[in-house]
């Protein structure tokens, strides 16, 4: 006869599905869960006890629907507001519509994999699916170090894999017809600094002149222009990123197209008169105040259209920067850089393409180097 377990002992038995069952009884109430290993039960069990031991309610049965509407107001000040805004509509969204009502202390890992397979089947990309696993993971991260779950759930669970788009970039000559046909316009050195400087819309709108080194010939990328929440206003936020706080060196073009940039503002400002708001900024409205991203757009398109090139988003005028970059010599590192991303790795997963295309000439370059060596070598 298999001996009677103490309270808050528990116990472990391996079931016939293969799984583990993991059971303890604390104050008289029984708690259990499955596991795919040992190891996973003997950690939830060991966690409860730890709960227990240290005072917390280990009966609470919150929803998983009341926790995380707790955590966003707890995480609102740590976050960037734009974070915290996708956090909300990501959780309101996607997630408690569908297992909101899960107590969070019942909530399994099979949950998670449902909600995820049930968001793709009903269309949603992998994308989005990811943005539901990031956020919910930070949650139930929390969840686990205030100690209202033995552990986080998310961590078991299989996400789909980053997608890997196709890059958008306009080649030479379709970059060429859009400078030409942007000349005279009020976004003509937006354009220009976008393709040299591979720069986002938002960082553009967001720079000032104090940000403009003329002696180094660099701008100082350190806030960017965004969109409050859906239908919102505008407001300025720091970049996203550490590695997205910046210094883009210019060439005498770049500081040209500035110059240029400030006499368009100083005719601007003539004739707003009285209504002229300024804001030091380099890429204002016809008043002064930031420009709204959607009239860059519409702008950009009619720019475009002019053109007679294929319309593209704005932001592949980031593409096509670092592609020129990249095809012209300019070391990875060095695009890494100027386009704030974290890594290198980063900016080469991201132009897989042209790195082919550099490999191919590296191929070339270096068997012309070896093929007189090689000629040289004893027949035989």
């Amino acid at each position: 006869m298999a001996r009677r377990r103490a309270n808050g002992e528990g116990r472990i038995d391996h079931e016939a599905d293969g799984r583990y069952a993991a059971r303890i009884r604390i104050d008289g109430r029984l708690h259990a869960t499955h596991a795919r290993t040992q190891r996973e039960a003997a950690a939830w069990l060991s966690a409860l006890r730890s709960r227990s031991r240290a005072g917390v309610d280990v009966t609470d049965r919150s929803t998983l629907a009341e926790f995380l509407v707790h955590w966003l107001e707890t995480a609102r000040p740590g976050l960037r507001h734009n974070t915290w805004v996708l956090y909300d509509q990501v959780i309101r969204d996607h997630v408690l519509p569908f297992i909101g009502a899960v107590r969070l202390d019942a909530l399994r890992p099979d949950h998670i994999q449902r909600l995820y397979a049930d968001q793709q089947a009903a269309g949603a990309s992998a994308w989005t699916v990811r943005k539901i696993h990031v956020c919910l993971h930070r949650a139930l991260g929390q969840a686990a170090v205030w100690g209202l779950a033995v552990r986080n759930v998310a961590d078991l669970v299989e996400v789909p894999a980053r997608p890997r788009g196709a890059v958008v970039a306009l080649q030479p000559d379709e970059v060429q017809r859009l400078l030409v046909a942007a000349q005279g316009e009020r976004i003509e050195s937006l354009l220009y600094l976008a393709v040299v400087t591979g720069m986002r819309l938002g960082e553009l709108l967001g720079l000032r002149w104090l940000d403009v080194d003329w002696d180094r010939g660099a701008v100082s990328v350190c806030r960017q222009l965004c969109r409050l929440n859906r239908g919102g206003g505008l407001s300025f936020a720091p970049v996203k990123t550490q590695s997205g706080n910046r210094v883009v060196r210019l060439g005498a073009d770049g500081l040209a197209a500035l110059r240029d940039q400030r006499r368009r503002l100083d005719d601007a400002r003539l004739l707003a008169g009285e209504q002229w708001v300024e804001g030091d900024l380099i890429f204002p409205s016809s008043l002064g105040t930031p420009l709204e991203p959607r009239r860059a757009y519409t702008e950009f398109q009619r720019v475009l259209a002019r053109a007679g090139v294929r319309a593209v988003r704005f932001h592949d005028l980031r593409h096509t920067s670092a592609s020129l970059a990249l095809r012209g010599g300019v070391p990875a590192k060095i695009v890494s850089e100027r386009l704030g991303h974290s890594s290198v790795g980063i900016t080469l997963d991201l132009y897989s393409h042209v790195a082919d295309e550099l490999q191919a000439g590296a191929a070339q370059v270096l068997e012309e180097q070896v093929r007189p060596l090689r000629a040289q070598l004893p027949a035989g």
